[in-house]
């Protein structure tokens, strides 16, 4: 097998998925998603190539309380809240061109007030309510929960956070260069992968 073999080169026209297992106040994350993933989105999600799937939970713990569930995260209970109201963002909105950008501006906050007061009700005024409760109510919790299912699935599990996957295998290298990994399988290029 040659090295072109190996990235996993994509057939002509076919999109690239990209999964993010993360947590809302890990640093690493921070970075990489106000580095890479914004920034890899703005370059290259007008070309339709690209699936990019954000699952927040990371190393955090849920279990059930009758048909409700009590989490405890890496970082605090205000990381729960924070996943929690990534989670329930896009639950709601489907279109990655707008919770891409929520889920940036979210991602570091100190807590669940600075988020939606700075990015919520910013970004998406007319959804904020029903994000904000969905939040801070049960369906947060079980979609906060359904992330810990997939996040459980996952095999080999998470030992790092960010778990950056490209088409469903880790990419180390993602998690330093995601625009450089990507732009390696697109087939064709497009031009906003062609560096002058």
């Amino acid at each position: 097998m040659n090295e072109v073999d190996t990235l996993n080169i994509d057939k002509t026209g076919e999109k690239i998925l990209i999964s993010i297992y993360m947590e809302a106040q890990c640093p690493d994350t921070t970075h990489f998603i106000h580095k890479h993933l914004v920034t890899t989105w703005n370059n290259l999600g007008s070309t339709g190539l690209l699936n990019v799937q954000i699952i927040p939970f990371g190393k955090a713990r849920c279990e059930a309380v009758g048909d409700d569930f009590k989490c405890e995260c890496q970082h605090g209970e205000s990381e729960c809240d924070l996943n929690s109201l990534m989670n329930c963002a896009m639950h709601y909105i489907k279109d990655p061109n707008r919770y891409i950008p929520l889920v940036g501006c979210i991602q570091g906050k100190e807590d669940l007030n600075s988020a939606i007061n700075q990015c919520l009700k910013t970004k998406e005024p007319s959804l904020s309510k029903i994000i904000s409760t969905c939040s801070v109510e049960k369906e947060g919790r079980v979609l906060l929960a359904m992330a810990g299912r997939r996040t459980a699935s996952l095999n080999p599990g998470i030992s790092f956070v960010p778990w950056v996957m490209i088409n469903h295998k880790r990419e180390i290298d993602a998690f330093y260069a995601l625009e450089e990994n990507v732009c390696m399988r697109l087939n064709p290029k497009p031009k906003q992968c062609i560096k002058s």
